[in-house]
């Protein structure tokens, strides 16, 4: 038997985890880091936005402090993930 010639040297990640966990405590904000602007652009749309292009059709965003807030960005965005909170 030969071995099947590979089309794609490297396998391609259909699935993806996000973790957003942090607390009040190490970040000294209010503000969960993954809801932060960077050039008017959250940091969660942004990799939301990479994954994206990267072919990931399934992204999972695990949050902990302040989930309420990540949820309620990634509903007013429209962003296509899968929100898992992870209570304190």
């Amino acid at each position: 038997m030969q071995p099947r010639p590979e089309t794609d040297p490297q396998p391609r990640a259909t699935s993806a985890v996000v973790i957003t966990a942090e607390s009040r405590n190490r970040s000294g904000s209010l503000q969960p880091t993954v809801l932060r602007r960077v050039g008017g652009v959250t940091l969660l749309d942004r990799t939301v936005k990479v994954l994206c292009e990267a072919g990931v059709s399934h992204i999972v965003v695990v949050a902990g402090y302040r989930s309420e807030d990540v949820a309620a960005t990634i509903y007013s965005h429209g962003l296509p993930v899968e929100l898992v909170a992870n209570p304190d």
